[in-house]
């Protein structure tokens, strides 16, 4: 081999007195390779400093091996636990995922889905950014992308989506409040005109409806620690103040704990709250947060499976994966 030229496989082969196809299989961790060869093989690889050409693999198979991850939000710790989950199962498929941010902006979304087209992403998960037109979905279609949605769903219910049951869960949440003795709930972190939104105000206004109990306020501020602390201090000066609050996710609820506590209220015994997602600070933080569980890190994981499951079956029907949520009960 000349100095400076790249290392390939057949070099690999010569060295370690194989057949390129043995690399190969080396390579893509094949069962089918004897472990004695498979380690002389590895070895040589290892002291060589060989890094298969990718590149060239895929154009062989038309498969470029990676998918893309639009997110509408990165800076809930929700998020990476999503990220986790679809990480874990892209690994053991030999995949990587292009991730990528639209911060709630649908038009940097579809500028980002542009640019995961031009590097010829086999499939696309998307979180889709607030005001998405649902017409993205067709044109992803048309492009013969396979495309899944999670936590947020756009289309007209034909398309795969993932994600919690988010009624059943912001009612068990509502359900709680009442057994343990609150008669005027507020439901705090409405802001966002997603599916989601729409979903846990369905499910706040079902299970006080059920109960035959008028809907305390409700605060459609962003859901996070500031806006959270802010509209409880708000709500506690109104002529009829709430006595709980059901948050749109925990960080929120972090937020109205933190305002309750700078207002000398005692949390549960004046005020009870609960939070959605069961995020990894949810049993950290004191007192610890009552929350709803959806399990991020399995969301992420069942996406991802179901992408794979389109990118190999890219005609069959559309899948709907909805996971249980469950009620956690902390301190507050």
């Amino acid at each position: 081999m000349r100095r400076g030229s790249k290392l390939t496989l057949t070099d690999i082969a010569q060295r370690a007195k194989v057949s390129p196809s043995t690399v190969s299989l080396v390579l893509r961790d094949s069962p089918l390779v004897a472990e004695k060869t498979r380690q002389h093989v590895q070895s040589l690889i290892d002291s060589l400093g060989y890094v298969r050409d990718r590149g060239a693999a895929n154009l062989r198979s038309r498969t470029s091996q990676t998918i893309g991850l639009v997110l509408c939000e990165l800076t809930n710790p929700f998020y990476s636990e999503l990220i986790g989950g679809i990480d874990a199962v892209t690994d053991r498929s030999d995949r990587i995922a292009f991730i990528v941010h639209s911060a709630e902006d649908p038009i940097r979304q579809d500028r980002l889905i542009h640019r995961l087209r031009e590097q010829n992403v086999d499939g696309i998960i998307l979180s889709a950014a607030e005001g998405t037109d649902p017409g993205i979905i067709s044109r992803l279609r048309e492009w013969n992308l396979p495309c899944v949605e999670t936590l947020r769903h756009v289309g007209r219910g034909l398309n795969d989506y993932v994600g919690p049951a988010i009624e059943a869960g912001v009612e068990m949440a509502v359900e709680h409040l009442i057994r343990v003795g609150h008669k005027r709930i507020a439901y705090i972190g409405a802001a966002r005109r997603t599916s989601p939104t729409r979903e846990r105000l369905a499910g706040f206004h079902n299970a006080l409806r059920r109960r035959k109990l008028k809907p305390g306020p409700i605060v459609r501020c962003q859901p996070t620690r500031e806006d959270g602390a802010r509209a409880v201090r708000e709500l506690l000066d109104s002529s009829n103040p709430p006595t709980a609050a059901v948050c749109y996710n925990d960080v929120c609820a972090f937020g109205v704990v933190l305002g309750l506590i700078e207002n000398g209220r005692r949390v549960p015994t004046d005020f009870s709250v609960i939070g959605f997602d069961n995020i990894i600070d949810a049993a950290l933080v004191r007192p610890a947060l009552t929350t709803i569980a959806i399990d991020p890190h399995r969301i992420g994981e069942e996406t991802a499976l179901l992408l794979l499951r389109r990118i190999a079956d890219p005609n069959g029907r559309p899948e709907r994966v909805i996971l249980p949520p469950r009620l956690i009960v902390r301190d507050t």
